[in-house]
C-alpha cells in the first residue's frame, strides 16, 4: 500500500480515493498498527464523508476490540449509526464499546438489537452476547450464545475453551467461582 501510495501521488492521484485509504487502514490494523489505521480511516472519511459510516465504525470497533480510546470509539460508532441507524454490525460495535466500558446492561441491549438487524447470525456477535451475559452472571444464557457462536465458527479454539471452562465450573457446583477476566 505504501508503494502504491507513493506511485499514485506522483503519477495517478485519482487512485487515492476513500476506498484506497479504507483498505490501507484495514491492512494497517491487521498488522497491529492501530494509530496508523485510524489515521488512514480518517483520510477515507474526509474524502467521502457521505459514505463514511463503514470507516467510522471500523475505527470505533478497532479501538473497542483493543480496549483503546473508548470514549472516542463510542463517538466514532455513534457517527456510523447516525449515517446507518439499523446496521447490525454497527450496533454490535456500540455494544462492544459499552462492554469494554463495563456498561453491561447497555451492551446487552445493543448486542441484542444487532442480532435483530443482521441478515444472518454472526459468530462474533453471538460471542459478544455470551461474554456480556457472563459479566452479568447469567451463565446459562452465556453458554447458550457461546454454543450458538461455536456452531457458526467451529474452529474457534478460544471460544471452545471458554465453553469448556464454564461447563467445568458449573459441574463443580455453586461454590465454584467463574474467572471472568476475558
Amino acid at each position: 500500500f505504501e508503494e502504491a501510495l507513493n506511485e499514485a501521488q506522483s503519477e495517478n492521484e485519482r487512485l487515492l480515493n476513500a476506498r484506497f485509504y479504507f483498505d490501507y487502514g484495514a491492512t494497517a490494523e491487521q498488522a497491529g498498527l492501530y494509530e496508523k489505521a485510524a489515521d488512514l480511516m480518517r483520510k477515507s472519511i474526509v474524502l467521502d464523508p457521505a459514505n463514511a459510516a463503514e470507516a467510522y465504525n471500523f475505527i470505533g470497533y478497532m479501538w473497542a476490540d483493543h480496549n483503546l480510546h473508548l470514549d472516542d470509539a463510542e463517538d466514532m460508532v455513534g457517527r456510523a449509526l447516525q449515517l446507518d441507524p439499523n446496521n447490525g454490525a454497527y450496533l454490535d460495535s456500540l455494544g462492544w464499546v459499552y462492554y469494554r466500558k463495563g456498561k453491561y446492561e447497555d451492551a446487552l441491549r445493543e448486542l441484542l438489537r444487532a442480532v435483530e438487524n443482521l441478515k444472518r447470525d454472526d459468530p462474533v456477535v453471538m460471542e459478544h452476547i455470551g461474554d456480556t451475559y457472563s459479566k452479568l452472571n447469567r451463565i446459562p444464557q452465556a453458554l447458550d450464545f457461546w454454543q450458538r457462536a461455536m456452531a457458526l465458527d467451529p474452529e474457534n479454539k478460544l471460544l471452545l475453551e471458554k465453553i469448556e471452562k464454564t461447563k467445568t465450573t458449573i459441574s463443580k457446583g455453586p461454590a465454584a467461582k467463574l474467572d471472568r477476566n476475558d
